[in-house]
């Protein structure tokens, strides 16, 4: 039985677990701190393997900048 997923990250196994936090992203926190927080790489690994997520991250951006006049789509 095997207990975790193997992951990789650009075709290698990863060497190190990249722990996400979902609510941050999410929830109704502040998303784009979180976002920006992670690594491009990690954004990356989201966006192919959570496509869903990945989407729904993109949208709460999208809704945090038409709510902030300081922040540009």
């Amino acid at each position: 039985m095997e207990l975790f997923p193997y992951v990789q990250f650009n075709g290698k196994p990863a060497t190190t677990y990249h722990l996400f936090d979902w609510d941050a992203l999410l929830g109704d926190s502040d998303n784009r701190r979180a976002w920006e927080g992670l690594t491009s790489e990690e954004q990356e690994f989201l966006r192919v393997r959570y496509p869903t997520e990945f989407a729904a991250i993109q949208e709460r951006l999208e809704e945090e900048a038409g709510d902030d006049p300081t922040q540009q789509s």
